[in-house]
């Protein structure tokens, strides 16, 4: 029988498999909320960014509105548009960060 790595409590071939992989099935639920948590920041970053540089270069995201780039000008427009949301979005994701993190 193979040594556990780490000497992790690995009993059975499926178990290390999943503790190799980091997989673990009891800190699953913690690692899917924490990534569910990143994504809304980096999109917020991204609509809050694009919003930012539409107001100071608009031709830049203006002729970019078709095609892989037309993402970021649809981020630039939900920034313009939504921008009490986002930015009340903003605060409760400093306010999160900072404090429950």
């Amino acid at each position: 029988q193979l040594a556990c790595p780490l000497d992790l409590g690995c009993h059975s071939v499926e178990r290390r498999v999943f503790v190799i992989r980091g997989l673990s099935r009891h800190h699953s639920s913690r690692n899917m909320a924490s990534s569910f948590s990143n994504l809304l920041f980096n999109l917020l970053l991204i609509i809050c960014s694009c919003a930012y540089f539409r107001q100071y270069f608009p031709a830049l995201l203006d002729r970019q509105r078709y095609g892989p780039f037309g993402f970021f000008w649809k981020a630039a427009r939900v920034g313009e548009r939504l921008s009490p949301y986002v930015s009340v979005s903003c605060l409760l994701m400093a306010f999160s960060t900072l404090f429950v993190n």
